[in-house]
């Protein structure tokens, strides 16, 4: 979704077929709850009581962790989202996208978030409005020279190629179209010394995909612990119905026409988004997807939906640095789908204050 209610999450995706149209659509829908499947010993580990006084580092110091925060435009202006990150001790900053179509040369943030030690994760996208969902390239000349531009001024750590990728609400185009603006982005991106990442398969795509892995391998036993550890209640319901495995298998489907060609259309990085709150169903999909596609996965959306336990958070950021991942970018915002680290007057949160707690002490 865009970030006018947000840029990245998927919801905890419905997932329909269309007869008409090969696409598989992931639909957002709420739901009442997520499943709550936490071991004890994570849930209670560094920072999980939350509440602490954190200390933020010193202004124009990037500190060394493979952590970021996204904090909507929408909830706080540029010097109180800066402020946030500087407190929580994160590396990475996650804006709003850049649009290509629509771009003019200025970048309003670039300057006080650079300033601040912060690095950009960027996600840059075809389309003149946040709220349309992006298209192939028209003009791919005029694309390249906005694309380079962009790179140049936000001079970001990483370039995500457009937004969940794997659903019509933010991509109509093809899968040959989103690979072709994939291999531009990641080839101007290299040239440039930035490395590049696809824009986020849904959550609902990376645990079908993960429960249908184990199906395939005929680990029956682990596809049904997953499935009521990784899938939400949407998806347990329809994979219990009559078509629930033809289901499953044309989701799976049209993620593997995407994802298996990440790797040689240039991706340094495997991108998926999160909201599962089991941790222990966040690592086997980790693990599968770098198997799957030879790259290693990181996530510029990690989230909690219907919660503010600090020990659900505390737990996924211990499989975060258990996994070695490289970047995780944690998604804090109220919007209905997800719950923020932060209150609307700028202060932390339990959720919050364990986050900022766990991350300052895993930087170097």
């Amino acid at each position: 979704m865009d970030q006018v209610a947000r840029e990245g999450a998927a919801g905890d995706g419905m997932v329909t077929f269309s007869p008409q149209s090969p696409r598989i659509f992931l639909l957002v829908r709420k739901s009442s709850a997520l499943l709550l499947v936490l071991s004890l010993a994570a849930a209670c580990t560094q920072g999980g009581s939350g509440g602490g006084t954190t200390t933020p580092p010193d202004n124009g110091k990037a500190p060394d962790n493979q952590f970021g925060v996204y904090l909507s435009p929408r909830d706080f202006d540029i010097e109180e989202r800066i402020r946030l990150a500087q407190e929580m001790g994160v590396r990475y900053f996650r804006s709003y996208p850049a649009l290509v179509p629509v771009w003019n040369g200025q970048c309003s943030e670039c300057s006080a978030v650079q300033a601040a030690g912060l690095q950009f994760i960027l996600t840059i996208r075809n389309t003149a409005n946040l709220g349309s969902a992006a298209g192939s390239i028209s003009d791919i000349e005029g694309f390249k020279r906005a694309v380079g531009e962009i790179l140049d001024q936000y001079k970001p750590a990483l370039a995500i190629v457009e937004n969940e990728e794997d659903v019509p609400r933010y991509f109509t185009g093809t899968a040959d179209d989103y690979i072709s603006e994939l291999r531009t982005v990641c080839e101007l991106a290299h040239q440039r010394g930035i490395k590049c990442a696809n824009g986020g398969i849904t959550y609902t795509g990376v645990t079908w995909l993960t429960y249908q892995h184990y199906v395939d391998a005929g680990q029956l036993s682990e596809a049904q612990s997953f499935s009521l550890r990784g899938l939400d209640r949407g998806q347990q319901s329809r994979l219990s119905s009559p078509q629930g495995q033809q289901v499953a298998q044309q989701v799976v489907d049209h993620e593997m026409s995407l994802v298996t060609h990440y790797k040689d259309a240039g991706a340094d990085y495997m991108n998926i988004h999160w909201y599962p709150a089991d941790a222990g169903a966040f690592m086997e999909s980790v693990q599968y997807f770098e198997e799957l596609t030879g790259l290693p996965v990181i996530s510029n959306e990690i989230g909690q939906q219907h919660s503010t336990d600090p020990g659900a958070v505390t737990a996924m950021l211990n499989a975060i640095v258990e996994l070695k991942m490289p970047i995780a970018v944690w998604f804090s915002s109220d919007s209905g789908f997800a719950d923020g680290l932060v209150d609307p007057d700028g202060s932390l949160r339990s959720n919050g204050s364990a986050f900022a707690s766990f991350v300052q002490s895993h930087s170097g």
